[in-house]
């Protein structure tokens, strides 16, 4: 279910009572989780719940402090390829993406992975970044939050030795949906992969981060086109008018 302005609705968009929603999850006999909808980047203010190690007592606390504007979700069964780099976390797939004169361009990929024992994936909360090429292969050296690129993660994988599954068919997914949202052309992409290697999406953001720090200059090869497009050509339309 989710909660939008303070209003319920459960998994088909119906609008349903608050009492149905505590309900709905309380009898959710899997793990699942509580995230803000609005402004949650970095994992912030995730709560997590699993069956027969919660009170209901515990739901409604959960729920009053988000207040509105949040999802509750199922929690996602990861590949092994992904939970052998870090099992505690959901490990994920950010792809920022860049819909310009009709096409739409991947601008970076990278994988994040938390760090030992944490539940999210964030490099802040002491994960790690590492690019993925093109034939979904990692790069071989990753990136921590204290900017120190390293050949392994904590657990002693290495990041070269890792091929992220399905990853050209989230590719395919995010050029595909993009499509549909010209009024953002700029967006990062969340997936993961579950372990049937079926492409898991967790979320799209559009004030992403621009993944520079792993990726280098955010608009690589269109650079001077964007620079083109935003400074001379819009200058001179701005002009004109």
């Amino acid at each position: 279910m989710k909660n939008i302005a303070g209003v319920f609705y459960d998994e088909n968009h119906e609008i349903i009572s608050r009492e149905e929603a505590v309900k709905k999850c309380f009898s959710y006999q899997k793990e699942f989780l509580i995230k803000p909808s609005i402004d949650s980047g970095e994992g912030r203010l995730i709560s997590f719940f699993t069956p027969g190690e919660y009170q209901k007592e515990d739901l409604l606390r959960a729920l009053k402090k988000m207040g509105a504007n949040y999802i509750v979700q199922g929690a996602v069964k990861q590949h092994e390829t992904l939970a052998k780099l870090n099992p505690s976390s959901l490990n994920t797939i950010r792809i920022v993406s860049f819909l310009f004169e009709g096409e739409v361009y991947i601008l970076s990929s990278i994988l994040r992975m938390g760090a030992s024992n944490a539940r999210v994936d964030n490099i802040g909360a002491g994960g790690y970044a590492c690019p993925i090429h093109e034939d979904g292969s990692l790069n071989e050296l990753g990136v921590n939050r204290k900017a120190e690129w390293r050949s392994k993660n904590q657990n002693g994988i290495y990041f070269k030795d890792i091929v992220v599954p399905s990853y050209k068919e989230i590719v395919k997914i995010v050029k595909k949906e993009h499509k549909k949202l010209a009024h953002f052309k700029l967006i990062g992409w969340d997936f993961s992969v579950d372990t049937e290697g079926d492409p898991v999406f967790i979320e799209y953001n559009v004030c992403p981060g621009s993944n520079q720090i792993t990726c280098g200059p955010t608009f690589g090869d269109l650079t001077e086109r964007v620079l083109e497009e935003v400074f001379i050509k819009k200058t001179l339309k701005d002009a004109q008018n």
